[in-house]
Parts: structure tokens; C-alpha cells; sequence
């Protein structure tokens, strides 16, 4: 009797084994459908996802292999479907680029949280910066924290105001340009832009319509708006 409840509970263990083990050769990956907004992927996306061949369909942590791949796309993770037996769906969606950052010859794509792309987006706000404050603003493929976030703040005013750029240009560490249209032109510590560039729509673009003479640049550099009838030669 001993006996037979043993070789009972081999047979279960041994036939329990052999359906996981078939479970695990049937059910994997054999078939990716990718997708980004809606289209077929990139070769480069593509040749990323094909990685994920032979995996089994439900012991293995997708999101996690999928968040690893190194993609020079704006782009982000959005859905992930099993469809059996062996078909893996995932869709993929363009990050929004929050504005470009041009040095020399090149102009790169900038999302919202800083990262850096090559520029594949249509025209947005551009910002000039020079070679060598480039090298300092920029930190592991993204533009430091403190920056971008001074620049999209700035981007954010620009845009409840319905102001047009004409000129947006980090020309030291002590200045901004930022040229708008109907306006006169603007000068900023690349420290402090946000704050002073609120200030200047609330208080300073007011009152400098009311004076006889053109003001052509306001300097919010320092404590106190200096107002000019010529424009600094920086």
C-alpha cells in the first residue's frame, strides 16, 4: 500500500514536470508585433524587440527587458499584450519634444524631462547655445535637471502669454538672449530666468509702454530691470 502511494505521487510529480516542461517549449515567443503610434516600428526598434524570441510567454519579466533596451529615439514603453500561443504584441509611443538645442552644426531634440536625441521632430522652439557651455549643460545624454527646468518653465510663459520666439540663445553663464516678437529685447540669468521673465510680463511690459522713448532692451539680470534704448553687445 506504502508502495503504491509512492510510485502514486512519482507519477504525479513526474507528469506534473512533463506539462510544465511542455508548457514552457510551446508557449513562447515566436511572433513580435511591434508597433509606434499606431505604425510598424524602425528597423532599430525592431532589431531590439527580436531579442525577446524564444522567451517564455509568461515566465519572463517583459517591462523589465523591454524598459533595458538602448533606443536613440524619443520614444516610451506603452503596452504590452500576450496572444497565444505564441505572440507578443508591444506598442511603443513618440515622447513629445519639449524644445532643440543647437551648438555649432548640430541640433538635437529635447523631451521634457531632458533627454537628449538626435533631431528627427519637426521645428519647435530652438535654443543656441555655444560649444563650450554646451559641454557644462549637458550630463550623461541629458540637459542637468536645473537647466531644463528654467527652460521649460520659460517655454511654458512663453507659450500662456502667446508670445512668438524670435531668438532664444544661452550666450554665457551670466546670460540668456531671449528675443520675442512685439517686444523688446530681453536679457536673463540663465540662474534665474523663469522668475524674471514673469516678472517682467507682470510689471516691467506694462509700464515700458508708456514711455517716450523706444526702450529697446530690458536687462533682468540683477536686482533691479535696467531699461535701454540700445541693445548690449554681448
Amino acid at each position: 500500500m506504502k508502495f503504491q502511494k509512492l510510485w502514486y505521487s512519482l507519477l504525479i510529480i513526474l507528469l506534473s514536470a512533463l506539462l510544465f516542461w511542455l508548457f514552457s517549449q510551446v508557449l513562447i515567443v515566436k511572433k513580435i508585433d511591434c508597433s509606434l503610434n499606431q505604425q510598424p516600428c524602425s528597423e532599430e526598434l525592431l532589431v531590439q524587440t527580436h531579442k525577446l524570441s524564444d522567451q517564455s510567454l509568461f515566465f519572463t519579466d517583459f517591462n523589465n527587458l523591454v524598459s533595458r533596451f538602448v533606443i536613440n529615439q524619443p520614444i516610451k514603453f506603452s503596452k504590452l499584450q500576450k496572444k497565444l500561443p505564441q505572440t507578443l504584441k508591444i506598442d511603443f509611443e513618440t515622447l513629445p519634444i519639449a524644445y532643440q538645442l543647437k551648438f555649432s552644426a548640430q541640433t538635437f531634440d529635447v523631451t521634457s524631462n531632458g533627454k537628449l536625441f538626435e533631431k528627427i521632430s519637426a521645428e519647435t522652439v530652438e535654443i543656441q547655445v555655444n560649444d563650450q557651455l554646451f559641454d557644462q549643460m549637458i550630463e550623461k545624454g541629458s540637459v542637468k535637471p536645473g537647466v531644463n527646468l528654467q527652460i521649460t518653465q520659460v517655454i511654458r510663459l512663453l507659450t500662456q502669454e502667446q508670445q512668438k520666439i524670435k531668438k532664444f540663445e544661452f550666450k554665457n553663464l551670466a546670460s540668456v538672449i531671449l528675443v520675442l516678437e512685439n517686444n523688446p529685447q530681453i536679457l536673463l540669468n540663465p540662474q534665474d530666468m523663469a522668475r524674471s521673465l514673469f516678472q517682467y510680463f507682470g510689471l516691467i511690459k506694462p509700464e515700458i509702454a508708456n514711455y517716450s522713448t523706444p526702450i529697446m532692451e530690458v536687462d533682468m539680470r540683477f536686482k533691479y530691470p535696467i531699461l535701454r534704448s540700445t541693445v548690449s553687445q554681448l
